[in-house]
């Protein structure tokens, strides 16, 4: 009976000792008061802002990779758009260009087509002249 009064006692008394104390009670454990914990916390501060500066930087640098693919990925199809567009460009000035020589070509042959005429109404007209001249 002594020994069960004696560890109800000591542990109540422990209870009492944790409850006013003013020493935090160590990583990984409530404080039993805000200014326990703010003390805590600001007495390791240097610390955990680092490991959160840490996180961020990590967070910073994946943000920064995952933009530059994409800013590469942009790169690469303005690339080829205009590559197509030049393609595209070439065509139409290769066809227009055709087009020209097609219309060229065209009045060529109109201007032989009327030479010949009129060489075959003079031909014509000396023949008719030399039959009644005979």
């Amino acid at each position: 009976m002594k020994s069960v009064v004696f560890t109800v006692f000591a542990v109540a008394t422990a209870i009492r000792d944790r409850q006013f104390s003013m020493e935090p009670a160590g990583p990984g454990h409530a404080e039993d008061s805000k200014s326990l914990a703010c003390s805590e916390c600001d007495k390791y501060a240097e610390y955990l802002t680092s490991i959160e500066n840490e996180g961020k930087k990590e967070v910073t640098r994946e943000m920064k990779a995952k933009r530059k693919e994409e800013l590469d990925k942009q790169l690469e199809e303005n690339k080829q758009l205009k590559q197509k567009e030049k393609e595209k460009i070439a065509q139409e000035e290769e066809k227009r260009q055709k087009d020209l020589n097609r219309q060229g070509q065209i009045e060529i042959d109109r201007q032989r087509e009327k030479q010949l005429r009129q060489k075959k109404e003079q031909e014509r007209n000396a023949a008719a002249s030399s039959y009644c001249s005979s």
